[in-house]
């Protein structure tokens, strides 16, 4: 398997503080400017984090596709007459599927809340490089 080296962001100190001002057309250009920098490196940050859970994802689906494959030649019957739903009933009964199934689904909720910020900070920097 090919690993692959991201640069990696440390989550900015001032990141939890970091507020957008009521009227920003109050602000010179280096207020917006530094304001600007601020959003732009917590985005980088999000941005990061969002690819990190991305990486997550792609590696429990790929365990949970081994694991039902390994109950598919460990059980036959899965194999015979049964329709996909019924064999996903089946499968769907085994601790270690149930576990997989469960850390999936966080796993793709937190990468939805890391999509919305991502989102939300972009709109941000945008209105940002407009003044």
């Amino acid at each position: 398997m090919v690993e692959y080296e991201l640069p990696r962001f440390s989550k900015p100190s001032f990141a939890d503080k970091l507020e957008i001002p009521a009227d920003i057309t109050q602000l010179d250009s280096q207020e917006v400017s530094s304001l600007m920098g601020r959003f732009t490196a917590v985005q980088a940050w999000v941005g990061q984090q969002l690819c990190d859970v991305e990486f997550k994802i792609a590696r429990t689906a790929n365990g949970l596709d081994a694991a039902k494959a390994s109950l598919y030649s460990d059980n036959p019957r899965l194999l015979t007459k049964l329709n996909k739903n019924q064999k996903e009933d089946i499968l769907s009964t085994y601790p270690d599927i149930q576990k997989l199934e469960f850390i999936l689904r966080n796993l793709h909720a937190v990468r939805r809340q890391h999509e919305i910020a991502s989102a939300s900070l972009e709109r941000v920097v945008m209105v940002l490089s407009r003044e």
